[in-house]
């Protein structure tokens, strides 16, 4: 598969059942999207540089909540 944000190969981890897919990418590392925002319109007509933008803003959000967990993108990302 190709990652939804810098479009090189990744892999998919996501555990069965989720709303979410969970991507493992060597350039954009381990983080989560929904399937609601992968099927938005504006996260589709975004450039590569946009959506690197929205997965840095998801490890910000991730990081002040200091969870450890893995970044989810959100629409309020980009």
């Amino acid at each position: 598969m190709k990652c939804p944000v810098c479009d090189d190969p990744a892999r998919d981890i996501s555990e069965p059942n989720l709303d979410s897919q969970t991507i493992e990418c060597m350039v954009c590392g381990s983080y989560e999207i929904p399937e609601t925002v992968l099927e938005m319109y504006r996260w589709k007509v975004l450039s590569r540089e946009e959506r690197e933008d929205a997965l840095r803003n998801a490890k910000r959000f991730t990081k002040r909540g200091g969870s450890g967990e893995r970044p989810v993108i959100h629409s309020r990302c980009f």
